[in-house]
């Protein structure tokens, strides 16, 4: 789109050029407007060789006088009045009757031809302006574009695409917008100035109205919130909504979306409100305790379009907690008990206060996983620790015991939980036969899986280098530790906990565990087993008898919450955590630390299913203590866990960063960071993408041992092979190496799950013109789903962009949402495609015949080509075009065509003769005019591997 200004002052002390001196030697029309000794006048009638003062044909415009616009009054000739920051003279007598259209004029105003505008003498600045819309890929003018000032509608362009006007500037800049079709663009002008701007004009380019703010959406939505979500403009206020383009509410972790659209209403203020809350709060419950995000569209006549998305929790739990003094202090003073609540998923932490009687009830609070803790230290300086990992439902009631050092004989000891509600009830067996039925993995694949554990446990061992850590008088510590949740029969390797004593010289150790489960192996192996929640921890406690550290975990929630399960060999699901602990803060000396394993089978059920754990202890030379993944580099914003993997020889465009965080001894040099590609087993072999020393373009050193590593194809893969959309998911693997003496020391780390997205098959035909970096990127579920059902979809516009950065769409960010053209192609640009429609749906009321069957059999290929894409099982929702009014089309126009089949507008009747027909599972909304929308549902779709 070319946008054209030009502004410039004119000449103190002089009328404008619209307004001149009256001269009675011209012809004056009915509305016409002169000036007469300083002193504007109006022609009533057409009249020649007459002047005011002199002629009742003139009647004199009191400017002085005038008065803001409203409904109730009746205007005579020559009343002025102000509307939308301009003056407005009446050539009729009038009631009702709107100055201009304009989207504050009401409802029942049906035509503006009883005013014509009064541009009065100033001696302001004033820019003259034109505007001139052009469609980049073929030059031809774009009408219907709306233009406003100071975010004031000023009118539409032409049918050459263009709009002129003159407008009074004030001290500073102006703020001039245009729209079109859900495109803007905004510039800022000055006096004295010329301007010229370019905005490239795209099918569908959504790029939304900048700089608003969504009002409304608390940090946590409760049963108890009534929603009321507004835009509004820090520069302008509250901003103009008039229709509910789309709105949506989704899990961030899981990419699980619910839409809203059919529970909310538009206020008679543009607010929009929760009509049907107890279906809302169903949603927010299906949805689960992580991290929201609200997304919501709105636009109004003007053609602006605000989009925003703020994240948010849904808070529908309470918990009742009370702590039990220690036996030997049974008369404490609760407010000296330090109490903490950590809620994993969001990382929100809460101080709480027991009452009087060691007692805290909660009001609404996050559900899913806590971490509680207690501290209580005594007049003799003896500390009471209690802690407890939960998973609160919708209601907990709980209990912490205060114990000493060495006094909890397991993590479970430390608290009692009295009652409990869960958020949703487990799906169990029907019957104990049932349960027995079940196909169960054999002594020899449970063996696999406990050798599997102590393997990886032993292979971190011999890959890494180490300090001599301990302390012992006697006899050396174990290899490693190690339990399972499996009740007999099997020979564990390795003791379950151990005591080390750390040399007073060590500052920083390292905890190595890894984990794996049985419970998942149903698919595998074809059995009727529902997964039980096994429950495994892995602490550290110090000798103050207080869990430093703490890691506890039921395997379903290690779907969704960190560590997260990955699936291995047979069925077998594992997952490896590292964790560095600076013991510096820690009184001086040797140390005592105790690590403990745990795993228990959910009781009552058979232990054939087991969950296992290995550990080990360590002191490293060198460890990358954490993982920071660049989620912005200067205005480009990035999704969360998601990277484009080009198909060779092609690189990445943009390039995604990693920020190590490293520990390392004194006498350590780090050399070289390599990056490893990690495809899931049975899907390729890893790729090594960086092998770069310290301050190298790939490998920046940003000091106190902290290094930024590009993660991306900035050059091609060093070692390995990949195929196109291989899989779905995968993990990098980062090596620091380093040189110790002469010898090399490696500390290795491994990231999340990561998503791969995937270049476009190369049979899929495309439409609109391309974004740098590519608008084409495809999840491998989307990329297959593409693959096989082409037969379904015209032509290809967006997916997402690379590392689904923000190409100006709010829904284009993970590889499942394919833009489309319509299903009749009469031009390849979606907009001109649209505008052909519309231009024969006009005709089409006028009686043009021809210009009907064409309508018939747009509306007949649209119809029969949706129903086919929503029978598709993995298709989740359609969008389409709603029809934004224009001439004498009223909004809404094209979706009645498609679900009535009739239109009536101007009292003419279109009927194709076509029937009514069902929108079910399409949202139509302006937005979609110009091209169809598909989103696939994620959870349907085909990821693995």
């Amino acid at each position: 789109m070319l946008i054209m200004f030009s502004a410039w002052l004119p000449m103190q002390g002089k009328a404008l050029e619209d307004i001149q001196l009256c001269d009675n030697t011209k012809v004056y029309n009915k509305g016409d407007i002169c000036e007469y000794h300083k002193v504007l006048y109006m022609s009533t009638h057409w009249t020649q060789n007459t002047l005011p003062e002199q002629s009742s044909v003139w009647l004199r415009l009191d400017i002085q006088n005038a008065t803001d616009w409203t409904t109730q009054n009746t205007y005579q000739r020559a009343s002025i009045v102000k509307f939308n920051n301009a003056l407005f003279a009446a050539t009729d007598w009038n009631i009702n009757n709107c100055p201009i259209k304009h989207s504050a004029c009401p409802a029942e105003a049906t035509h503006y031809n009883s005013w014509v505008q009064v541009n009065i003498e100033n001696n302001e600045p004033v820019a003259d302006i034109q505007v001139t819309l052009t469609l980049k890929d073929d030059g031809q003018p774009l009408d219907n574009g709306a233009i406003l000032i100071n975010n004031v509608y000023q009118g539409l362009t032409n049918d050459n695409g263009i709009l002129r006007l003159e407008y009074p500037l004030p001290d500073g800049s102006t703020e001039v917008e245009i729209h079109h079709q859900g495109a803007s663009i905004r510039q800022y002008i000055t006096p004295g100035n010329a301007y010229q701007f370019t905005l490239i004009f795209d099918d569908d380019i959504e790029v939304y109205t900048k700089d608003v703010e969504l009002i409304g959406v608390p940090d946590k939505i409760t049963p108890d919130t009534d929603l009321a979500l507004s835009f509004k403009s820090p520069r302008y206020g509250n901003l103009l909504t008039q229709y509910i383009e789309d709105i949506s509410i989704g899990q961030v972790s899981i990419g699980a979306t619910e839409y809203l659209d059919e529970l909310v209403k538009l206020n008679e203020h543009g607010v929009l409100l929760i009509k049907d809350k107890p279906a809302f709060l169903d949603i927010l419950t299906r949805l689960g305790n992580d991290q929201l995000e609200l997304c919501y569209t709105a636009s109004n006549d003007n053609q602006q379009f605000f989009g925003k998305c703020v994240e948010t929790y849904f808070a529908a739990a309470k918990i009742k907690l009370g702590v039990t003094p220690h036996a030997a202090h049974p008369n404490i003073d609760y407010s000296s008990v330090k109490l903490t609540a950590l809620h994993e998923q969001s990382g929100f932490s809460l101080d709480l206060k027991l009452d009087e009687n060691g007692k805290y009830q909660s009001g609404f609070i996050l559900g899913g996983h806590w971490k509680l803790q207690a501290h209580w230290r005594a007049m003799d300086g003896k500390t009471y620790n209690s802690v407890a990992f939960v998973e609160l439902g919708l209601f907990m009631d709980i209990s912490l015991h205060l114990k000493g050092y060495q006094e909890a004989t397991s993590i479970d000891s430390y608290y009692t939980i009295h009652a409990q509600t869960p958020s949703q009830p487990v799906a169990l067996p029907n019957s104990t036969e049932q349960a027995q039925e079940a196909a169960e993995p054999t002594k020899e694949l449970i063996e696999e899986a406990i050798e599997q554990t102590t393997q990886i446990v032993e292979s971190y061992l011999q890959s890494h280098s180490f300090g001599e850590p301990f302390s012992e008088a006697g006899s050396q510590p174990p290899r490693m530790l190690f339990v399972s949740s499996k009740k007999g029969g099997i020979q564990l390797p390795f003791p379950s906990e151990y005591e080390y004593t750390i040399d007073a010289s060590v500052k920083t150790i390292s905890l190595f565990y890894t984990m794996n489960t049985l419970e998942f192996t149903d698919v595998y192996l074809g059995e009727n087993h529902t997964p039980q929640n096994d429950v495994w921890s892995v602490s550290l406690q110090g000798q103050d008898g207080m869990p430093f550290y703490l890691q506890s975990r039921g395997v379903l929630s290690q779907q969704y919450i960190e560590p997260i399960l990955q699936p291995g060999s047979r069925g077998i699901m594992n997952t490896s955590v590292t964790e560095v602990f600076n013991l510096e803060y820690l009184p001086p000396g040797e140390k005592k630390i105790k690590v403990r394993l745990t795993a228990k089978d959910k009781p009552g059920t058979s232990g054939n299913h087991p969950t296992n754990v290995g550990a080990v202890l360590i002191v490293p030379n060198i460890t990358i203590d954490h993982v920071k993944e660049n989620l912005r580099v200067g205005n480009t914003r990035y999704v969360k866990n998601y990277a484009s993997i080009p198909e060779a020889p092609q690189l990445n465009t943009f390039q995604r960063t990693f920020d190590l965080a490293v520990s390392k001894l004194n006498d350590v040099t780090i050399e070289r960071v390599k990056v490893y590609l990690v495809p899931p087993i049975g899907a390729g072999d890893e790729i090594l993408i960086t092998d770069a020393g310290v301050g190298s373009p790939f490998v920046t050193n940003l000091g106190n041992d902290n290094y930024r590593v590009i993660t991306t194809f900035k050059q091609q893969a060093i070692s390995g092979l990949l195929q196109n959309a291989a899989f779905h998911s995968f993990n990098y693997r980062f090596e620091v190496h380093a040189e110790k003496n002469g010898t090399e020391a490696v500390a290795r780390k491994y990231t999340n799950n990561k998503v791969a997205l995937w270049s476009l098959p190369s049979h899929i035909a495309r439409f609109g013109s391309r974004d740098h970096g590519g608008d084409g990127w495809a999840s491998k579920g989307t990329y297959l789903w593409l693959h096989d059902n082409s037969h379904l979809i015209t032509k290809v516009n967006d997916i997402s962009g690379e590392h689904g950065r923000n190409i100006g769409h709010k829904t284009h960010k993970l590889g499942t949402d394919i833009d489309t053209l319509h299903f009749t192609e009469r031009n390849r640009n979606g907009t001109r495609n649209y505008k052909a429609m519309r231009s024969d749906v006009i005709k089409a009321l006028e009686g043009d015949a021809v210009a009907k069957e064409r309508v018939i059999e747009w509306i007949s290929n649209q119809r029969a080509g949706l129903a086919l894409l929503r029978q598709n099982n993995e298709v989740a929702r359609l969008y389409s075009g709603t029809g934004r009014a224009f001439s004498m089309l009223p909004m809404h126009w094209l979706k009645t065509l498609m679900l009535t089949g009739q239109l009536t507008a101007n009292s003419q009747t279109l009927d194709t003769g076509l029937g009514s027909w069902s929108g079910a599972k399409i949202r139509f909304n302006t937005i979609h005019d110009n091209h169809d929308h598909i989103t696939l549902d994620r959870k349907k779709l085909v990821i693995s591997p």
